[in-house]
């Protein structure tokens, strides 16, 4: 039998999608994903706040797991949703202060 994990532990789960169970054990004839999460708190309305990564194997999750920590550790944001184009508007707005020739050249 599995042990309950620590408090403050990252939690590792497999995720079935809707599908029935194939391989109650292992999860290899099972269709959906291995995911990963971190708790990061709770927000203003007690609500606990995760960080969620995904993979097809549980070794994968790990180690997406061991990456986002490492971000969360060095106070690095990453987001699916953040485009080039994100980018260069942010890019952009730090250059407000500078002259519009050195905006243009660059």
């Amino acid at each position: 039998m599995a042990e309950r994990r620590g408090r403050g532990e990252d939690a590792v789960y497999f995720d079935h999608a809707g599908a029935p169970c194939k391989d109650a054990r292992y999860h290899r004839q099972c269709s959906g994903r291995w995911r990963g999460a971190i708790s990061l708190g709770t927000d203003a309305a007690g609500r606990r706040i995760w960080k969620k990564v995904s993979g097809k194997t549980k070794t994968e999750v790990y180690a997406r797991l061991a990456e986002l920590r490492q971000e969360l550790a060095q106070g690095i944001k990453s987001s699916a949703t953040y485009t080039v184009r994100d980018v260069a508007s942010d890019w952009l707005e730090s250059m407000a202060d500078k002259s519009a020739k050195t905006v243009s050249t660059n």
